[in-house]
């Protein structure tokens, strides 16, 4: 999934296999039957082809929303943006677009439990940015390409001013 391909089929394809799949990950009876019939049962890719319908729209929800920003801080372009599910999907089909590409992705999403919000970053490239060096600005961390930091709780409309202000002044 991460390379976007595969040598027998299409990216689509592949990610509509995938979501089809998602209920079923720990399922051993489900791999194994699909293992040793060798096919993929028709209903499984209607599954698989109504999860993505589903995820493109998503993504153009998100993408269109009156709250995504997207904001070019020390000449790295970002796109801020709210959402709970399917970050990192919907993190690589923003920062995909050719239309309008971004170097960060910050998706920001609050835990029901406690009220705390929290920005999960990705970024398609660890060498134009590294994304786990501007979780660490608020106490976070990571990987290159994959990593989070918890904001504590705040008013929500007050989320993208503040981590533009720590992004402008932090040292990343």
């Amino acid at each position: 999934l991460w390379n976007k391909s595969h040598p027998k089929h299409s990216w689509e394809k592949v990610v509509k296999f995938h979501m089809a799949n998602q209920p079923f990950l720990k399922s051993f009876y489900h791999w194994v039957s699909l293992v040793n019939t060798g096919k993929i049962p028709k209903e499984l890719l209607e599954i698989g082809e109504d999860h993505y319908n589903r995820f493109s729209q998503s993504v153009k929800d998100v993408k269109e929303s009156v709250s995504t920003e997207y904001r070019t801080i020390k000449g790295k372009r970002f796109c801020f943006f709210f959402c709970k599910e399917d970050v990192s999907l919907i993190s690589d089909a923003i920062y995909s677009d050719k239309e309008n590409p971004v170097d960060v992705t910050v998706c920001l999403f609050q835990k029901e439990d406690s009220g705390v919000w929290v920005a999960s970053l990705r970024s398609p490239d660890d060498k134009v940015q590294p994304v786990h060096t501007i979780a660490q600005l608020a106490g976070g961390g990571g990987h290159k390409r994959a990593a989070g930091m918890v904001l504590g709780q705040m008013d929500e409309l007050d989320l993208i001013p503040y981590l533009v202000r720590l992004l402008e002044k932090g040292n990343w």
